[in-house]
């Protein structure tokens, strides 16, 4: 909620200054930085539980991501496209989720089972598994940054074309 009211209001109060896209790039680099934090836990200095710091990071991020694509695609798509893209959205971002709760995390509970305790679901400690899978998840999200900040750019060059055709046209 924190999250979607931020992204929600910083698009609405300096949208002349800042595009979806680019809020968009900025969450993807907290979740990245947030993620490379759990690496090693233990070194993170002044923070007393850093899983906690992350989880909250990622879940602001996460409002102000869904914020952000929405106000993109009703910039990019109009409101005729709208439903369908979002759903299109929507649907992927399900099957993600999916696929890690049921493939990745499932993976890393069997490999890294000798660091959990007798009859244990669960990690307890801090060990060889966080460092796993937040590795995998700061490359992912540097992934998603990338093609971000590919589509950013390619939306201001379009934008700036698009600018400099109508400043030609003299009414």
């Amino acid at each position: 909620m924190v999250g979607a009211l931020t992204g929600g209001l910083i698009l609405v109060f300096f949208r002349q200054y800042i595009r979806p896209s680019a809020l968009l790039a900025w969450c993807l680099v907290v979740q990245t930085v947030a993620f490379a934090l759990m690496i090693y836990p233990t070194q993170v200095p002044l923070v007393a539980d850093p899983l906690l710091l992350t989880i909250k990071l990622c879940a602001a991020c996460e409002g102000v991501l869904f914020t952000s694509f929405g106000v993109f695609i009703h910039e990019e798509y109009g409101t005729a496209h709208y439903g369908l893209i979002l759903s299109i959205y929507l649907t992927g971002g399900a099957l993600g989720l999916y696929i890690l709760d049921e493939v990745f995390f499932a993976n890393i509970v069997n490999m890294f089972s000798n660091e959990l305790a007798f009859k244990q679901n669960y990690f307890s400690a801090y060990g060889e598994w966080n460092m796993f899978l937040f590795s995998w998840l700061t490359g992912l999200a540097l992934l998603c940054f990338l093609v971000t900040l590919y589509s950013h750019f390619q939306i201001v060059k379009k934008d700036t074309i698009a600018q400099d055709a109508l400043s030609i046209i003299k009414f």
